[in-house]
């Protein structure tokens, strides 16, 4: 990000955030084709030239947005994994599907309107981030539970994460509301639960996704 100026004082950081909201406010209620550098100090309630203090152009503008809200879904998948404690990976995985569809489901519309317009650099970079750590906490107890070995738990893991994922990102462009609906969570465990131990037998009598 390019952004100009530093908001390191209270009044200025203010500023910051209301330029932010209002460009978020005019992406997802107006449509990009109303996104301008004008249009979004006039919704913030401030002029150009004080946009421009702090940003270089409406791209600047949502790389900062888009490194916000990006920041804020990893902040929620990591706490919510550093939240389970489940001794086996059959567990841990509901807690994991959770983490992704809660994240996800806080502002569908929003990650799914900043996705489509900004490059997959820079803040982009931090998606892939969370996942390939997330990646690394399943290879971990894949290995570690006897459940692959080591030169199979890598790939396992990224075809894991990514097709989950996947799942969930196209929900957020297609369905939005789906993210929602308890079926969403019971299929994705069930699919992570079917690639690990496939179709015999289960490490728990419990054969419910929950």
């Amino acid at each position: 990000m390019s952004s100009r100026r530093k908001p390191n004082q209270l009044r200025s950081r203010a500023t910051v955030d209301a330029i932010s909201e209002a460009c978020l406010q005019v992406l997802v209620r107006e449509g990009p084709r109303r996104l301008t550098t004008n249009r979004i100090a006039e919704r913030a309630g401030v002029s150009v030239g004080t946009l421009y203090q702090y940003f270089t152009d409406k791209e600047d503008v949502l790389q900062h947005v888009l490194l916000q809200h990006v920041e804020r879904l990893a902040t929620t998948v990591a706490d919510r994994l550093t939240e389970q404690r489940a001794d086996h990976l059959w567990d841990a995985i509901p807690p994991i599907v959770d983490a992704l569809l809660e994240a996800y489901a806080e502002a569908p519309e929003t990650y799914s309107a900043l996705v489509q317009l900004v490059p997959s650099e820079g803040p982009l970079a931090l998606v892939d981030d969370q996942e390939r750590a997330l990646e690394q906490l399943i290879e971990y107890r894949l290995v570690r539970e006897e459940l692959a070995t080591e030169a199979e738990a890598g790939t396992r893991a990224a075809v894991l994460v990514r097709a989950v994922v996947g799942v969930i990102r196209e929900t957020v462009r297609r369905d939005p509301l789906r993210l929602q609906e308890p079926a969403l969570r019971t299929e994705l465990t069930r699919l992570i639960r079917g690639i690990v131990w496939g179709h015999g037998a289960r490490p728990v009598a419990d054969d419910s996704a929950g």
